[in-house]
């Protein structure tokens, strides 16, 4: 309208709209407006603009949505290596990596799996953009050492990474094929 901005207030909720709070008001009744907030948690937002002759926009009511969420999330997910094992049947020759992965925020493919020489590295991926199944077959190539360490990363989706590590070596020898002589026979 032909008024000026009096106040820009800013409204925040922390439990899904049930209950709305002033957060403050806009000092300078320009945007940005910055927030900081001391817990992780979804927040939701909305600004109320007061003009110089009074009229205002509505306040949020209860149970009304948010013009805005956002998720603070400053906790890493949590990650457990479980165990390798040799394929059977038809994943024979292939390694079966098992990891536990939990966060509340994980997009649909957080997993990266890398293999060293070495528990510090230098790793190298082995397969990255995994949906989080807790369980992958990797069929090693002829060029990777015969004893390795696993690591499982996993990263949620506010960027939070994590990780773990097996802790001995892997031994992949036993995955390549061997044939073993049971008996000579003469040829006449």
């Amino acid at each position: 309208g032909s008024g000026s901005i009096d106040e820009a207030q800013l409204w925040m909720t922390s439990d899904g709209g049930r209950t709305w709070n002033m957060w403050g008001k806009d000092p300078d009744r320009q945007s940005p407006v910055d927030v900081e907030v001391t817990e992780d948690g979804l927040y939701g937002f909305r600004v109320v603009i007061v003009s110089d002759n009074g009229l205002s926009g509505p306040r949020p009511n209860s149970g009304e949505p948010a013009d805005i969420w956002v998720a603070v999330d400053s906790r890493a997910p949590l990650v457990r290596f479980i165990d390798t094992a040799n394929g059977q049947g038809i994943q024979t020759g292939q390694l079966v990596i098992r990891w536990q992965a939990e966060d509340a925020h994980l997009p649909p493919r957080p997993i990266k799996l890398s293999y060293a020489a070495t528990s510090q590295g230098p790793w190298h991926v082995i397969a990255k953009d995994l949906a989080n199944t807790g369980e992958y077959t990797w069929r090693p190539g002829p060029a990777i050492p015969k004893k390795v360490f696993i690591r499982v990363v996993v990263r949620d989706e506010a960027g939070n990474e994590n990780q773990a590590i097996n802790v001995s070596a892997v031994d992949l020898t036993g995955l390549a094929p061997r044939g073993r002589i049971r008996s000579v026979h003469e040829i006449r």
